[in-house]
């Protein structure tokens, strides 16, 4: 039995667009371009992203005796609509869907495979996965710094799977080519000119983070760069021409849903912290918390 044609055949049935199976191995180039980055500041105070540098290289100190990485994805693209939440935010916490697809994937698995030892990672382990998927032809880095594939654009989920178990890896001869040519209007459209020239993205000046992750003041100005959104900015998505002409997502999982597609100041200061954990406990904005989403809400008005 082929068990490479197997995987990718069982990652589709299970719901993910996209799959690629490497041999797990260090990425020296670009976890020595992570350091660089966070070693200049560029990633404002996330200071998670110091710690575990050596398994963000290697994979293989995550997952004892780990051979293959099965780097899955799922777009989660739906039709602009005007919002103060971003994309991947306006339907159920992804972290714990995508998590739960891929140990689904891993129980087909160890019907064909003796499996050991295998963990399932999304966006929530140091693991670099937007690399992996483009060490694995699922992509290209864009201007954005975001994965860009040609038939699903940028609006994906990316999740991983490391196994003890070998599988033949896919045959890659190639990276995919990088189509963004001379367009630049990620770079112009970008409110507060986060978007550096090596593809890579100045924390210090998203509003992403500042949204997000900020536990503290927002500056004043990014501050007046905020427009209308309360978590995340879709900005530099938003005009991609690839996202454009990309597929459309079907997976109910994926789709926006109540009460995910706004979010209101007067709503939230009329809620107690139980009320909030409550309403958004399955939900990307809980990490961030009531007090820093009215912070974020109250900077629109000032």
């Amino acid at each position: 039995m082929d068990i490479n044609k197997l995987t990718h055949s069982l990652a589709s049935e299970i719901g993910f667009d996209k799959c690629s199976i490497l041999e797990c191995k260090k990425l020296d180039l670009q976890a020595s371009k992570l350091e660089s980055w966070i070693a200049h500041g560029y990633g404002a105070d996330m200071e998670f992203l110091k710690r575990n540098q050596d398994k963000r290289h290697d994979p293989r100190l995550l997952v004892h005796d780990a051979q293959t990485i099965i780097v899955s994805m799922v777009s989660y693209n739906s039709p602009q609509t005007e919002s103060n939440i971003a994309r991947y935010a306006r339907f159920p916490d992804y972290h714990y869907t995508i998590r739960d697809m891929l140990f689904r994937l891993k129980t087909e698995l160890q019907h064909h495979l003796e499996i050991k030892s295998a963990r399932a990672f999304c966006d929530s382990a140091p693991v670099m996965e937007r690399s992996w998927a483009a060490k694995g032809g699922l992509g290209w880095i864009g201007k954005n710094a975001m994965l860009i594939n040609q038939t699903l654009g940028s609006f994906t989920l990316i999740g991983s799977l490391i196994i003890d178990a070998r599988i033949e890896p896919d045959e890659i001869t190639s990276l995919h080519p990088d189509r963004c040519g001379n367009c630049n209007r990620c770079i112009s459209a970008c409110p507060t000119a986060a978007i550096m020239p090596d593809r890579t993205i100045n924390a210090n000046r998203c509003l992403a983070y500042h949204t997000i992750e900020n536990r503290g003041e927002i500056p004043e100005e990014i501050a007046h760069k905020i427009g209308h959104t309360a978590f995340g900015c879709d900005i530099c998505q938003n005009v991609c021409p690839w996202n454009n002409r990309a597929k459309i997502c079907t997976n109910k999982n994926f789709l926006p849903q109540e009460p995910l597609l706004h979010i209101d100041l007067g709503d939230l200061t009329t809620m107690t912290d139980e009320q909030f954990a409550h309403r958004y406990r399955q939900s990307s904005l809980l990490r961030t918390g009531r007090n820093l989403l009215m912070r974020n809400l109250k900077k629109q008005n000032e």
